[in-house]
């Protein structure tokens, strides 16, 4: 029951990284889209200048999320921290022993999008790109959180049903102890699964 109890802890791990993936992205397109409608508002104006700072603002929220978006010191969103962590590939997988089997947990690399940070307003040229670029970006970026979300509970099924499992391995340890068999309660003394668990 040991094994299975990590495989749960293992699975806990990966529902709480592809939750924390989850909720930076959400942040992450929601800035966006604030910094979207700025970049709007510039293009239509006489004095672009004017919405820069309020972007800068937005720019630097959008490279912290990116960059500070970690489970357990592991950068889940910008691939320059990958390098050096060996619990990460160089492609940006983690592997978890789930179960059996191994699970292959896909980070996400969203360091491109700090790009946007560099942006000046009053390039009528460079503007126009990156309105052209934004929305789909925004797309992107919350499809992957909608992803994330399935992955998350996902895990998170697994994690519950291998806990059962262990708790039931325990159980009839217990009564195999006692000599008790499958169909009968346990006797004296009277011990929960939960207390061996804790033991």
């Amino acid at each position: 029951s040991g094994q299975l109890r990590q495989s749960s802890k293992n699975a806990a791990e990966g529902a709480s990284m592809a939750t924390l993936i989850k909720d930076g992205a959400t942040s992450i397109a929601d800035t966006l889209t604030k910094m979207q409608s700025v970049m709007q508002q510039a293009d239509a104006s006489l004095t672009p200048q004017d919405y820069q700072t309020e972007y800068n603002t937005l720019a630097s929220s959008l490279k912290a999320a990116i960059e500070n978006t970690r489970y357990t010191g592991i950068s889940l969103l910008d691939k320059s921290g990958w390098a050096g962590d060996e619990r990460v590939s160089n492609t940006g997988t983690i592997t978890l022993q789930v179960g059996g089997a191994q699970s292959t947990f896909s980070l996400r690399d969203l360091s491109a999008l700090k790009d946007y940070t560099s942006l000046d307003l009053t390039n009528p040229a460079n503007l126009g790109t990156a309105l052209g670029n934004i929305s789909k970006d925004i797309g992107t970026v919350t499809t992957m959180s909608s992803g994330y979300e399935a992955i998350a509970g996902s895990y998170l099924s697994e994690a519950k049903h291998l806990e059962k499992q262990s708790e039931m391995l325990a159980l009839t340890a217990l009564r195999a102890q006692h000599g008790v068999s499958a169909g009968q309660n346990p006797g004296d003394p009277e011990t929960t699964v939960k207390n061996i668990l804790l033991e």
